[in-house]
C-alpha cells in the first residue's frame, strides 16, 4: 500500500448529520417538504438510519398517509427496522428538534452537496482500483475520468 492509498482510505466521507436530522425534522413538521425539495434522493443520506426514515416518509407520502411520529414509527416497525434506526426515542429526538422549516432548502443543499462529494469519491476510488489492476486499459480509465 502506498502512502497515497493510506491517506485516501483513512478519510471519513463528507457528511453533515445535523443537516440530515434537521431536514427530517422539517418533514415531520411540514410533510409537503418532500414535494418541495425533490433534489433529495433515497441514497443521499450518509447515515443509513436517516435513509430508512426518509424512505418511510416518502412511502407514507406517496400512499397519501399522514407523516407523523406514530405513522413513521409504525411503518418502520412493519419492516422490522425501527430499532435499526435508533428506535422510538431517536425518532422522537428528530421529530422535536429545533429545525427551521424556512431553512429546508439550505438543509437539502448541504445533504446533496455531501452526497455528490461521496459519489465522486466512490467513482474515483473505483478508477484508482482499476488502475492498479494489470488488466485495466489506460484509455478506458481516461474516459471514466472525463465522463
Amino acid at each position: 500500500m502506498t502512502e497515497y492509498d493510506k491517506t485516501v482510505i483513512n478519510k471519513i466521507p463528507p457528511h453533515d448529520i445535523n443537516a440530515e436530522q434537521a431536514y427530517l425534522s422539517v418533514i415531520f413538521q411540514k410533510p409537503n417538504t418532500i414535494r418541495e425539495t425533490t433534489e433529495i434522493g433515497m441514497d443521499d443520506f450518509y447515515r443509513s438510519s436517516h435513509n430508512l426514515i426518509f424512505q418511510a416518509m416518502v412511502s407514507l407520502y406517496e400512499d397519501g398517509e399522514e407523516i407523523d411520529l406514530i405513522t413513521v414509527s409504525k411503518h418502520l416497525k412493519s419492516y422490522d427496522v425501527l430499532e435499526k434506526v435508533g428506535g422510538q426515542d431517536y425518532l422522537y429526538e428528530i421529530a422535536f428538534m429545533d429545525a427551521t422549516p424556512a431553512m429546508v432548502s439550505g438543509y437539502a443543499k448541504i445533504i446533496k452537496e455531501c452526497s455528490t462529494k461521496r459519489h465522486i469519491i466512490n467513482s474515483c476510488q473505483s478508477i484508482i482500483q482499476s488502475a492498479y489492476q494489470d488488466l485495466s486499459d489506460p484509455e478506458s480509465l481516461k474516459s471514466k475520468i472525463t465522463d
